[in-house]
């Protein structure tokens, strides 16, 4: 064997082996293409080709040092993760989109000098997302962080500052493709700059992949759902209720008492309680869906009179609340009402009418 054979066999054996969408001839230049030809075609019915492509590593600073103020136009793009990447596009690029979206051809030569809009681009931003949507598809079954992907639009940015201040500082993997559109008529390039990631994060990405179910348990159970205790609800004219002063008092019925509605976002009911008071503090016994239902007292809670909330207008303020009695205790029992102290109110109907009164627990 010659010194020359040896020396290809060991070159050879140097490449490294190729990842599983290059074992099947797949790579982001292939579907980049794939995804630019289907889209154009499908979305608006133009004929375009790459024809070129080209991949770098920037820096931050460098990605920003490449963009020309005014003569291109940058889209935000937004990842499922909340990562920030850029897609730009040239005023040939541009140009070519609206005047076949317009007029159903691309005209022949070089676009006109002019300022790109936001106007351009709210008329390009759906075929950009189009593309990455192709993108995606094509590139599907890459492990999650060996390639970008899920990102759509998000914004438009003004110019190369807004980027900077934008994008984080770290490698950005850009994808450079040279389009021809309409056979010829026109030539113009897009650039993609996705955050760059590496191959040790790509493997510790793939291996977490098969145990999302309990980071996102986590997450789910770590999230705030404010509820309300809401005591009692009804009509009052709005005459009346602009005259409500501070320490004033309306009658409430004493069946509110059991049947406190617990209240979620919206003002949705989740389930029915009963006033009462744990350790000098005021709660509610959860009861069920049923405002009849009895459920079994626990021991711990003495349902007695929230302070400052409910007021016995028959009882004596010289004798102590009793205690554990298994009732509300430290309430007479009255035939018909209660009353209760005024703290809010919120003026949400027109004069004249009949508005909604919450009495409500904080």
């Amino acid at each position: 064997m010659s010194s020359s054979e040896t020396e290809t066999i060991l070159r050879r054996k140097l490449v490294p082996p190729p990842g599983p969408l290059e074992a099947t001839g797949m790579s982001p230049a292939k579907a980049l293409r794939l995804a630019m030809a289907r889209a154009g075609e499908e979305c608006i019915g133009l004929t375009l080709a790459v024809s070129g492509f080209a991949e770098d590593r920037l820096t931050l600073a460098d990605l920003v040092a490449t963009l020309e103020n005014g003569t291109c136009l940058i889209f935000s793009l937004r990842g499922p993760d909340a990562s920030q990447a850029i897609a730009v596009w040239d005023l040939a690029s541009v140009s070519a989109l609206i005047e076949h979206m317009v007029t159903g051809r691309v005209v022949p030569g070089e676009p006109a000098e002019r300022m790109l809009s936001r106007i351009d681009a709210a008329m390009v931003s759906d075929f950009l997302d189009r593309c990455l949507n192709g993108f995606d598809a094509q590139m599907e079954g890459a492990s999650a962080g060996a390639y970008p992907g899920g990102f759509r639009v998000h914004g438009v940015l003004e110019d190369a500052r807004a980027v900077s201040m934008a994008l984080e500082d770290m490698e950005y993997r850009q994808f450079r493709l040279s389009l021809d559109f309409a056979e010829g008529a026109k030539a113009g390039e897009l650039r993609i700059a996705f955050p760059r990631c590496s191959a040790t994060a790509a493997q510790a990405s793939c291996e977490s992949g098969s145990n999302w179910a309990g980071p996102w348990q986590v997450s789910v159970r770590a999230c705030h759902a404010p509820v309300q205790a809401v005591l009692h609800r009804f009509d009052m004219p709005l005459s009346r209720l602009s005259a409500l002063a501070v320490g004033e008092t309306i009658p409430l019925p004493r069946s509110c008492l059991g049947a406190v509605s617990v209240e979620g976002h919206g003002g949705r009911r989740i389930v029915t309680g009963r006033l009462g008071q744990v350790q000098r503090h005021r709660a509610v016994r959860i009861m069920g869906q049923d405002v009849a239902e009895e459920s079994p007292r626990l021991p711990q809670a003495e349902m007695i009179q929230p302070e400052n909330t409910l007021t016995d207008t028959h009882a004596d303020p010289g004798q102590p609340a009793p205690q554990g009695t298994g009732e509300l205790a430290g309430l007479t029992p009255q035939p018909d009402e209660m009353t209760t102290e005024i703290q809010s109110a919120h003026m949400d109907e027109p004069a004249g009418q009949g508005a909604p009164v919450a009495a409500s627990m904080g």
